[in-house]
């Protein structure tokens, strides 16, 4: 059945449209498609065909609507679990208001965050799971409740330390020397990976075993002159040494181990050499802290 009524919007553009008959001799005419809470004016309604008498309309005001419910990402933290919000869609009035809701099963809370789209819940129970869900307020009203979430707030991790690179090349392998009771016996122990400038305080750690408490064991750092790293009598079994020397000179070549009166096998294992932020002594180029 045709339409009685022609319905024009403020360009004189026909308007779709229903139209129900009531018992009083009245019709109702509606449309949709419009936007929620906007002011429309300069309508017009005429018998159909007849748009050049159309009567002209009361300006009128659509209905506002709530929003869609939003989305909400948490990152858990130290007593506390950072909030996230992403709105949905919202062909209503402007988003005023943004709330998130917790619970951990016995206590529940909310987080008021405004205008804003992120805050903290805080004040939070480490190794407690929280559920949390966000709702998003217009003029129209309240949301629906965001999908829930869980997080469980932690103590923070301290870093991980960080260990200073060897500066010795092949350590992997254990350095064995057999002394024939002489002294000043000398021998290359390993290279180094790059140059130890002068003035840089290194540490050198460093397992050493011994057959026999005879005589005396030396290592040193090594470039046409050297410097002495460790320096003290043999004892028989294994010990694990430390010391730490500023370099007095550019040393490229490498490391070296010298024997003095000794017949012993020494063997030295797991020998790292690292820049330090230690302080050598002042007063002594080496120290023990084996």
């Amino acid at each position: 059945m045709a339409n009685k009524f022609d319905l024009l919007n403020q360009n004189s553009k026909l308007v779709e449209h229903t139209e129900t008959a009531k018992s009083d001799g009245t019709t109702d005419v509606v449309t949709s498609g419009l936007t929620p809470n906007t002011t429309y004016s300069k309508w017009r309604l005429a018998y159909a065909g007849q748009d050049s008498v159309a009567a002209a309309l009361a300006d009128f005001k659509t209905s506002d609507v709530v929003a869609d419910a939003p989305t909400l990402a948490v990152t858990a933290g130290d007593g506390q679990v950072s909030l996230s919000v992403t709105d949905g869609s919202n062909s209503g009035s402007a988003i005023t208001d943004r709330i998130v809701y917790w619970s951990n099963g016995t206590n529940t809370g909310i987080v008021d965050l405004k205008t804003g789209l992120t805050g903290v819940a805080t004040g939070l129970t480490n190794g407690t799971e929280y559920t949390f869900q966000a709702t998003v307020k217009n003029g129209a009203g309240e949301s629906a409740k965001s999908v829930a979430v869980k997080a469980k707030p932690a103590p923070a991790q301290p870093a991980p330390a960080t260990t200073a690179p060897n500066l010795a090349l092949g350590t992997a392998t254990a350095f064995t020397m057999t002394g024939d009771g002489s002294e000043n016996e000398i021998k290359r122990m390993y290279s180094l990976s790059k140059p130890i400038a002068k003035g840089t305080t290194i540490t050198a750690d460093f397992d050493i075993s011994s057959t026999k408490a005879e005589g005396n064991c030396m290592i040193q750092l090594i470039n046409g002159s050297w410097q002495v790293i460790s320096s003290a009598p043999l004892t028989a079994g294994k010990q694990h040494q430390s010391y730490t020397v500023t370099a007095d000179a550019d040393y490229s070549e490498g490391v070296q181990l010298r024997l003095d009166k000794s017949t012993s096998t020494v063997t030295v294992s797991n020998f790292i050499i690292s820049e330090s932020s230690k302080k050598a002594p002042a007063d002594s180029t080496t120290t023990n802290a084996s």
